[in-house]
């Protein structure tokens, strides 16, 4: 079986999970006899036409397993090789006008795969993968006495070091969504502009949760390469001039001054505020298992059919 998820150039967590979790749910669709013409949509935000455009002509089956649509890209075109068996959350299943399809991240799987740490101390912040490019995280998080928990590296890390924090603040979806599997309070923010707030809705709706966000000043130590920057600028200005081309380019970045310290200070003073005054969410024990629950009968019922 072949995974269709994204691959992030330095490693981002939820992308990342794909090819660590799904061989140890289903081994049998990754062994060395497994169909390689069989395509699986795992965890991500993934669900759109360009994907779907690259699946492979012989490709003879493709399924969807908690996939996420955002609310802007135009979705694939599904034919008879496409089983839809859940998908993030309802935002993703009003989009295909099929409401039962609405279940949980697939991430939610966890739960049972990764035991709890018995002891946990301290706050976590986890950063998107993308903001970790402009601000020098570990020292922010330092100066708060806080643990810097990378968006990039091993999973296993990760997932070890969201296990042994008593709360998490985080920019990063998968990490809220791993640390409320893992039953780790947290308190989502927001950071570039970038973020993405629709897919924190649609995996909260599957659980019962309307995460607040709270935003963070915007300051950059680092400037993205300039190649990067005319490419953005490019893709704003057309779309800015058009009104064609995918609405996330009227987010892009384009130029911004260099941080002095007192910018600085003023960040980690805002993302101290966050642990002083904002709540944490945390969903209930019964929504927790009626998702993880759903999610294992329809991973049984994808297991039948590879």
């Amino acid at each position: 079986m072949k995974l269709a998820y994204a691959r992030v150039r330095g490693g981002n967590l939820g992308d990342d999970l794909n090819p660590w979790l799904w061989p140890r749910l289903l081994p049998e669709g990754f062994g060395a006899d497994a169909d390689d013409d069989v395509v699986l949509f795992g965890i991500g935000t993934i669900l759109n036409a360009a994907r779907g455009a690259a699946v492979p002509a012989r490709a003879r089956a493709v399924h969807v397993f908690s996939s996420g649509a955002d609310d802007v890209s135009p979705l694939p075109a599904l034919d008879a090789r496409w089983t839809l068996h859940c998908v993030r959350g309802p935002l993703t299943a009003r989009r295909f006008g099929r409401p039962e399809l609405a279940v949980g991240d697939g991430a939610y799987l966890l739960h049972h795969l990764v035991p709890r740490t018995e002891v946990r101390a301290g706050i976590g912040f986890m950063p998107h993968h993308r903001s970790e490019e402009w601000v020098d995280w570990a020292a922010v998080s330092e100066r708060l006495g806080w643990r810097f928990i990378s968006a990039k590296g091993s999973v296993d890390s990760r997932l070890a070091a969201l296990n042994s924090v008593e709360r998490l603040v985080t920019e990063a979806m998968h990490g809220a969504i791993i640390a409320d599997a893992l039953r780790v309070p947290w308190t989502p923010v927001r950071f570039s502009p970038r973020f993405g707030e629709a897919k924190w809705h649609d995996f909260g709706g599957a659980l019962e949760l309307s995460p607040r966000i709270h935003a963070l000043p915007l300051v950059f130590q680092h400037r993205d390469p300039w190649p990067r920057l005319l490419t953005h600028a490019t893709k704003r200005g057309f779309r800015s001039r058009t009104g064609r081309g995918p609405k996330k380019w009227e987010r892009l970045v384009v130029t911004w001054p260099v941080a002095g310290e007192r910018a600085l200070d003023e960040l980690a003073l805002a993302l101290g505020g966050v642990e002083r005054d904002a709540p944490v969410a945390l969903s209930t024990d019964a929504a927790l298992q009626r998702v993880v629950g759903e999610l294992q009968v329809r991973l049984e019922r994808l297991r039948q059919v590879l």
